[in-house]
C-alpha cells in the first residue's frame, strides 16, 4: 500500500486531489542549477553516431513541457506518508522523497505532449502515448493514470532521481536524443535503466540499494 498525507499530514491510502499549495521547485530547481546539476563540458564532443536533431528546438521543447506539467499538476499533488517515505528511504534520498508530491487524474487522463504534432508531421512515430501510461513524472511531480502502486512509485521516482542528478536541461536532452537515436520510447537509456533498476526492486524490495549511487554511476560511464 501506498500512502500519501493530506494537507494535515494524516496518512491516507492511495492519491488524490487536494487544495492548491506553493507551486515551488525548490530544492527540486537542482534540474535547472544546482549541487548535483550536471551539464556538458564547454568542449564536449558530439557523438557521431548520434543523429542531428530534426525537431527544432526538441531539447528546450521537452524541457519546457516538464516545467510546464509540473506547475499544473503540483497543486493537485499530495506528499508521500510517513510509513512510505520510510519504507523508500532504502532507496532513495530522503530528501527527494519529502519534495516529491503524487497527484491521482481524476477524470481524465495526462494528455500528450504539445510538440508531439509536430513532430509527427516530420515523420517521427512510435512516440509514446502518455494517455496508456501507469504514471508520469513531470521532475518531482508523479502523476497516476491509473491506481497508485508500490511498483509504478518505484520507477516513477528512478526519474524524479535521474533529473535530481543530472539536471532538467541535461535530462530533457538525453531523453530526447536518446529517443532519436533508438527510435524507440523503451529503449532510451534514461527509461531502459528505469525499467532495470525498477525489476531489481522486484526481485527483492526488502534489499535496499542507492537508486543515486546507480545513476551517478551511468552518468559516469557515459551509458544514457
Amino acid at each position: 500500500m501506498v500512502y500519501v498525507e493530506d494537507t494535515k499530514g494524516q496518512p491516507i491510502a492511495g492519491a488524490g486531489n487536494s487544495a492548491s499549495r506553493n507551486n515551488r521547485l525548490d530544492p527540486g530547481e537542482k534540474g535547472k542549477a544546482g549541487s548535483r546539476a550536471v551539464t556538458p563540458a564547454s568542449g564536449e564532443a558530439t557523438n557521431p553516431a548520434e543523429p542531428a536533431i530534426q525537431v527544432p528546438a526538441a531539447d528546450n521543447f521537452s524541457e519546457l513541457e516538464l516545467l510546464h506539467a509540473r506547475a499544473r499538476y503540483y497543486p493537485q499533488g499530495m506528499p508521500l506518508g510517513l510509513k512510505t517515505k520510510s519504507f523508500l528511504a532504502r532507496f532513495f534520498d530522503p530528501a527527494l522523497l519529502g519534495q516529491v508530491r503524487i497527484a491521482k487524474m481524476a477524470g481524465g487522463r495526462v494528455p500528450n505532449p504539445s510538440f508531439y504534432k509536430e513532430a509527427k508531421e516530420l515523420g517521427f512515430k512510435n512516440l509514446p502515448d502518455l494517455k496508456h501510461q501507469t504514471t508520469v513524472t513531470f521532475l518531482d511531480v508523479v502523476v497516476f493514470n491509473e491506481q497508485v502502486t508500490e511498483r509504478a512509485l518505484f520507477h516513477a521516482l528512478v526519474h524524479a532521481t535521474q533529473v535530481q542528478v543530472l539536471g532538467i536541461d541535461r535530462y530533457s536532452q538525453l531523453f530526447v536524443r536518446g529517443f532519436l537515436r533508438t527510435k524507440s520510447y523503451f529503449m532510451v537509456p534514461i527509461k531502459a535503466h528505469a525499467f532495470a533498476l525498477d525489476c531489481q526492486f522486484a526481485e527483492n524490495r526488502e534489499r535496499g540499494f542507492s537508486v543515486e549511487t546507480e545513476v551517478a554511476r551511468w552518468l559516469r560511464e557515459d551509458r544514457y
